[in-house]
């Protein structure tokens, strides 16, 4: 992924390593008979496009194509990298809104077309096994650091908006 500039290069390496436990985790119990009920349940999301709450969350996962999914993870696919580190960088908020629409115990990764396109040929190629792993302490450290950074933002915004006048 490329470097954006209101991103750390640590948060970057942790999505990455988030995102090979996910893939990994829905791949080693692949169901692709829930992509079809998983699917009527995200258009569900649609009644949240006008919510200002939820609406950037909803159009981000309705703009994705779910690729795969297990009994607990979806896969989504996006054509740019840019809109799968968005689609990373707001899994709280994404999984969040899944809980209102009865998808509560799912957790969700994104991928771009290309990095799909080589997971999807190594898996069909049976070269190896996918072993589940649990992803809480990466979660936890994404997100701690998301709200460290954003408490700290707002804290200097507080400040530079108190402008002194002399007389």
């Amino acid at each position: 992924l490329e470097k954006n500039n209101t991103i750390s290069d640590d948060r970057i390496k942790l999505l990455e390593k988030l995102k090979k436990i996910r893939i990994e985790n829905t791949l080693c119990n692949l169901k692709k008979s829930l992509i079809k009920d998983i699917t009527l349940k995200i258009d569900n999301i649609k009644n949240y496009l006008i919510d200002p709450d939820y609406s950037d969350v909803a159009s981000l996962i309705l703009d994705g194509t779910i690729k795969a999914a297990s009994p607990n993870n979806i896969i989504f696919v996006y054509e740019s990298e840019n809109i799968e580190l968005n689609f990373n960088l707001k899994i709280d908020q994404i999984e969040k809104i899944f809980s209102k629409i009865d998808l509560e115990n799912y957790k969700v990764i994104a991928t771009n077309s290309d990095d799909w396109n080589n997971i999807k040929e190594e898996f069909n190629s049976k070269t190896r096994k996918y072993t589940y792993q649990d992803d809480e302490k990466i979660i936890a450290e994404i997100f701690k650091k998301s709200e460290e950074q954003t408490e700290k933002n707002s804290i200097e915004t507080e400040f530079n908006d108190i402008i002194e006048y002399e007389k």
